[in-house]
């Protein structure tokens, strides 16, 4: 191993630390320097990738990497996208980390709840058996509901399910099967629950003024979900204002009649 000169080591520390040189820049030898990386490191989160192998193997530098982007998990040598504190910091700090864990850790019942808690598109890489759980899945869907489009389809066809998971977000209705989306009942209780759904019911059901009415009555912005002709409507508009007078930037008026 190339030993350095202090006042070389020294001369690139300061030029890190000032932005005067990327880590990415500097000759291998350098590289090698475990203070300079971790230096590096405070500047550049992704100066592992730069580093060099025995720093991704090394388990103080990779810890320091993810507390400040979880992603870099990736470049972690294997041993340690097995170690559970180092996989626990990356996904607290970005949940789509998970992809990067070992197996092992993407059965772990605390990391995969971290995971998905930071991001709903953690739930692909966590183990089937929380893909299957109806309430881990809910819970995912009330951090984040597109997580909902990860969720086994068993789920996807449960209008019990499904009602739960628009009480936490209205848009979860696009990732509700088909046939949901076209029931007439089903859509007119979703709406009740939430306004906004009314954005993902079949286009017949848009068109439906019971349908329509009672979404703008329990959120008056979703009228800008609706027809033009449902907007000129005046007991739509009326009670959507009412709800919300906000609403009235999505009135159409009606043309003149000449």
């Amino acid at each position: 191993m190339i030993k350095l000169k202090i006042s070389e080591k020294e001369t690139i520390l300061k030029k890190i630390s000032l932005g005067e040189i990327n880590f990415e820049d500097l000759e291998s030898k350098f590289r090698q320097e475990r203070d300079i990386v971790i230096e590096a490191l405070k500047h550049d989160r992704w100066a592992l990738l730069y580093a060099a192998d025995k720093f991704k193997k090394d388990k103080d530098i990779v810890l320091r990497t993810v507390k400040n982007n979880g992603l870099a998990l990736e470049l972690a040598d294997d041993t340690l996208r097995g170690d559970r504190n180092i996989v626990l910091h990356a996904v607290k700090h970005c949940g789509y980390a998970l992809k990067y864990a070992s197996n092992k850790l993407q059965q772990d019942d605390e990391i995969v709840f971290e995971a998905v808690k930071s991001d709903g598109w953690a739930l692909p890489f966590a183990a089937d058996k929380f893909k299957k759980d109806r309430n881990f899945v809910l819970k995912a869907i009330k951090f984040h509901g597109y997580a909902f489009q990860y969720a086994f389809h068993k789920f996807k066809q449960d209008p019990e399910f499904v009602l739960e998971a628009v009480k936490f977000h209205g848009y979860t209705l696009q990732y509700a099967e088909d046939k949901l989306k076209q029931d007439p009942n089903f859509v007119l209780k979703a709406v009740k629950i939430n306004g906004y759904a009314i954005k993902y019911a079949s286009e017949k059901l848009k068109n439906n003024r019971k349908i329509a009415l009672a979404s703008v009555k329990q959120n008056g912005l979703s009228l800008c979900h609706l027809s033009e002709a449902f907007r000129q409507d005046r007991e739509i508009t009326l009670e959507s204002v009412k709800q919300n007078h906000k609403a009235i930037e999505f009135i159409v008026d009606k043309p003149d009649k000449k």
